[in-house]
């Protein structure tokens, strides 16, 4: 049962994980165009 419990918080951890990296590298994206259009 700890078992089940200990999997499915690995995959929500790294499911979260995962949308944080996507919406980082989004937002590095729009601040380097940003920086770009500026210089």
């Amino acid at each position: 049962m700890s078992n089940e419990y200990s999997t499915g918080t690995l995959i929500r951890i790294l499911y979260v994980r995962k949308v944080f990296e996507y919406e980082n590298y989004d937002r590095r994206i729009e601040y380097d165009i940003l920086s770009f259009k500026t210089d």
